[in-house]
């Protein structure tokens, strides 16, 4: 990499934006354990109905996605010509009101419908991608994202993938479409002492969905005595299988008077009255896994209340497991690794992270492979 003339940076907005395709000799792509995810995230496309004629609609039932995908273009085309020429005659003014800036917008989103289309109809197909649809929208959304890289594969670019919870090799074959022979894998070791994150498994029931309703109160007798008698003076992190999990926990929990729970809206908020109080608290959350920096005495202690296996009801989720297990399985681990890593950032920092789902045994010893050599420092408390 040294050694080429272009070498690029850049967060995942920045990479997958078609300007940055064209760009470096060498892209360094930091966290590319969420890699995958962030390119189906930007990936999705969704149509508003205004742009798909009667016969566009006849076209896509027909599998003529290539003239329907052309003809939805067509309409666009149509609207954003519309909007430049009101832009045309509202600037002969020197006009820089609200209405030419939402004009403006306008024409910018129009253009990116435009483009994005354009690249739909040249991947799409049945099996890569899903389509679904609302009162407003027919949307599209790819099932993997090993499509993307071969955009860079193909023009011999260098990727420098980096992350603390990196891919196995078998898993990077799965989810960017690599070869074995493709991969250099690089690994540097922990600076930091598996004596100061250990890794308790307290394994006290099965919280698997269809146990929860007999689980729940058998975990939370645990968590509490727990708490009470090893953290009464700390701060903590549960890691809830999900809100209905963590809304129980906080309903029914002795020590619920120090416990507080986020919803969509006060994410943000919640996590920085957390990091602010004063000892003890705890913090219940199914979505803290990652991105979260909780240092020193903002978390002593954590628990895994229960492992997030990705909804089967999910008809994408359902595909994915189904043609690639491995993506599937990877998802799980990687999220148990995430949720090990928040609680320890420094040298002299110390953590410890609690498992109490039964179902953690079964899982790690059918998929060791997918989890760090640094979580398994902490399990066994040695290098």
């Amino acid at each position: 990499a040294l050694h080429c003339d272009k070498i690029v940076v850049t967060n995942y907005a920045y990479f997958l934006s078609q300007r940055c395709l064209r760009c470096p000799d060498v892209r360094v792509l930091d966290e590319c354990h969420s890699a995958e995810q962030e390119i189906i995230k930007h990936a999705k496309i969704s149509i508003p109905y205004r742009f798909i004629t009667s016969e566009a609609r006849a076209l896509f039932e027909n599998e003529d996605y290539e003239a329907f995908f052309t003809s939805v273009n067509n309409k666009v085309e149509e609207e954003t010509k519309e909007y430049y020429n009101q832009l045309k005659y509202y600037e002969q003014f020197n006009n820089t009101n609200e209405h030419i800036l939402k004009l403006q917008r306008k024409i910018r989103a129009l253009i990116n419908l435009y483009e994005n289309i354009k690249f739909l109809k040249t991947t799409f197909s049945q099996d890569k991608w899903y389509v679904s649809s609302d009162t407003k929208y027919l949307r599209f959304e790819p099932y993997f994202g090993t499509w993307f890289f071969d955009v860079f594969y193909q023009a011999k670019q260098k990727v420098i993938l980096m992350s603390a919870t990196p891919p196995s090799v078998e898993v990077a074959e799965s989810l960017f479409g690599i070869t074995k022979d493709e991969i250099e894998y690089l690994k540097m070791p922990s600076t930091f002492s598996p004596a100061i994150r250990p890794i308790k498994l307290v394994l006290t029931t099965n919280l698997g969905h269809k146990h929860l309703a007999k689980a729940l109160p058998k975990v939370i007798a645990v968590i509490d005595r727990i708490i009470a008698e090893r953290h009464s003076t700390e701060k903590g992190l549960l890691h809830c299988k999900n809100y209905n999990v963590a809304r129980y926990i906080l309903s029914h929990s002795a020590l619920s008077e120090h416990m507080m729970l986020h919803d969509s809206t006060n994410r943000a908020e919640t996590l920085d009255k957390f990091k602010n109080a004063e000892p003890p608290a705890i913090l219940l959350s199914p979505s803290f896994q990652e991105g979260v920096d909780l240092p020193y005495d903002e978390c002593r202690f954590q628990m895994l209340v229960g492992l997030q296996f990705p909804s089967l009801a999910d008809k994408i989720v359902q595909h994915r497991k189904t043609v690639n297990p491995i993506a599937y399985n990877w998802e799980v681990a990687r999220s148990i690794v995430q949720a090990y890593g928040r609680g320890v950032r420094a040298q002299d920092d110390y953590c410890v992270f609690y498992i109490l789902d039964t179902n953690f045994v079964w899982f790690f010893r059918q998929n060791e492979a997918f989890f760090t050599d640094y979580f398994k420092e902490g399990l066994s408390g040695k290098k």
